[in-house]
């Protein structure tokens, strides 16, 4: 008889397996109670872990939590069938193993998800589920299950972690310089926490890529960029770069020149100027008092015009839009009032001797 049949086996147990078949049919029981108690256990547990805005049996961890106690049905039923010893220990061995994984897929599901734990810990904290810290540290906490469950199999595989982790003093130096960027990083990441500099949703601009941020984990931040790709950056370089954030924009500029030619009569720039003015003020999200036509400068391809204004437009997207119809505003007017747009020429003046 096996040892958890021995820890099981009382007086009630014993008469039955002395009727033939007895062993199959105290498996069946058991059987039969982890399949009816599994409902009800794993509402307890979804009652007091899950998200209470949704129903029972559509919270993320309900389905896993049953799964989880039918295999531990299975393992306690096992041993109650008499199956050779070695057979019976490869698969109570692998029972043990998929339990101890599931606990571990359940753990990380209700850090990982909006269960009521976690907006509990959110309201003490006083953080947004959709916060860059409550993020990051739920990434955090789902390692560290990841990471113990880990040794947990290990432990039942029968690996002598002493012995383990006493090898790696012997090669520490070389697991040392192996991990010098992965540490990097994570403290970068941290740094990033800590700091704030943005946050999930946010775009950023460090110089030669610009996005918005979709994801911070422990090696890296993710990029969309504006056409589209990802860019997944290491926090190590984002957390030393110079960024420009648009958290907290509460409007943009837009800046650009004209260059007219030189035969432009002073009384079409003025009229320019009157009627670009009338144009850009009237346009819905140009902000007040900010546009500003002036006749900058003359080059040396024409007269240059400085045209100036803000907008409250603030998502990247919606902004080139705006550009757009401002530029084709603009070349409107120009077409309309017939001004000729210069562009940088190059004379070469050839002589001829005799």
């Amino acid at each position: 008889m096996n040892g958890l049949s021995k820890i099981t086996n009382d007086n009630l147990i014993e008469p039955i397996q002395k009727i033939p078949g007895g062993n199959y049919i105290i498996f069946a029981i058991i059987m039969l109670v982890a399949i009816v108690l599994s409902p009800f256990i794993s509402k307890l547990i979804v009652a007091v872990f899950g998200n209470r805005k949704k129903k029972i049996k559509e919270n993320h961890i309900y389905k896993p939590i049953r799964f989880t106690i039918y295999v531990v049905g299975l393992y306690i039923a096992l041993a109650f069938l008499g199956l050779p010893n070695d057979l019976y220990s490869t698969i109570s061995k692998g029972l043990q193993i998929l339990i101890i994984m599931l606990v571990g897929y359940c753990l990380a599901k209700i850090v990982a998800a909006d269960s009521r734990i976690v907006h509990g810990v959110e309201a003490t904290l006083h953080v947004d589920k959709r916060d860059t810290t409550g993020l990051f540290l739920t990434k955090v906490f789902k390692g560290l299950i990841f990471i113990a469950t880990g040794i947990v199999i290990l432990m039942a595989v029968g690996v002598n972690l002493s012995g383990f982790f006493t090898s790696l003093g012997l090669t520490g130096a070389v697991v040392a310089l192996a991990a010098q960027d992965l540490f990097k990083n994570l403290f970068g990441g941290i740094t990033i926490v800590i700091d704030k500099p943005f946050k999930v949703g946010d775009w950023i601009d460090m110089g030669g890529i610009a996005g918005t941020v979709e994801d911070i984990t422990f090696r890296s931040t993710r990029l969309r960029t504006f056409n589209g790709t990802l860019a997944i950056i290491p926090n190590s370089v984002l957390s030393n770069e110079n960024l420009v954030c648009n958290r907290g924009l509460n409007y943009r500029k837009y800046i650009f020149t004209l260059n007219f030619t030189y035969n432009t009569p002073l009384e079409k720039i003025n009229n320019f100027i009157v009627k670009g003015y009338d144009l850009l003020e009237s346009l819905p999200n140009v902000i007040e008092n900010t546009v500003n036509i002036n006749f900058d400068k003359i080059t040396e391809s024409g007269y240059q015009m400085y045209i100036h204004l803000n907008t409250n437009i603030t998502v990247y997207a919606d902004y080139m839009k705006f550009k757009e119809l401002i530029n084709l505003k603009i070349i409107e007017l120009v077409e309309k009032e017939k001004i000729k747009l210069a562009y940088h020429t190059q004379t070469i003046i050839a002589e001829s001797r005799s």
